[in-house]
């Protein structure tokens, strides 16, 4: 997945983010500042898109460049960060559907929605070139 910051008059920066590449002392940070378990917590509500999680995912990713940010400092209007799921990420979405219960013209809905988002997706990180996207898998 890739996190992109678009920052109003500012530069965008984007990061490649691969959840299971964090580091120990990144995953303790964010449990800190968060109170969220990094393992089950962090990572679930991140991807539903909790303000808290995602404002710590952005402030973890620019400490490795500016080591002295503040988590206080970070700050953004919601329309300034996105997080993107890759093409892999959205097929295996898609596959898990078929065991989650719901009735069927919502099943249909959530794939068909699925499969849009899976058209529009890009690639996963080293299948193709992500342009002047930053690396974070560290």
């Amino acid at each position: 997945m890739y996190l992109r910051y678009t920052p109003d008059g500012g530069d965008i920066q984007e990061w490649t983010v691969q959840l299971g590449r964090f580091r120990s002392q990144e995953i303790e940070q964010i449990e800190r500042i968060t109170g969220l378990d990094y393992g089950t917590e962090f990572k679930s509500r991140l991807l539903k898109g909790n303000g808290k999680a995602r404002r710590a995912l952005l402030w973890t990713l620019q400490r490795r460049d500016h080591p002295r940010i503040k988590f206080e400092d970070v700050d953004f209007a919601d329309d300034e960060l996105t997080l993107v799921m890759d093409r892999a990420e959205l097929e295996e979405t898609r596959e898990m559907l078929a065991t989650v219960a719901m009735p069927d013209d919502e099943r249909a809905m959530a794939y068909a929605m699925l499969e849009r988002q899976i058209s529009e997706a890009p690639e996963p990180p080293g299948k193709a070139n992500t342009g002047n996207a930053e690396s974070a898998t560290g």
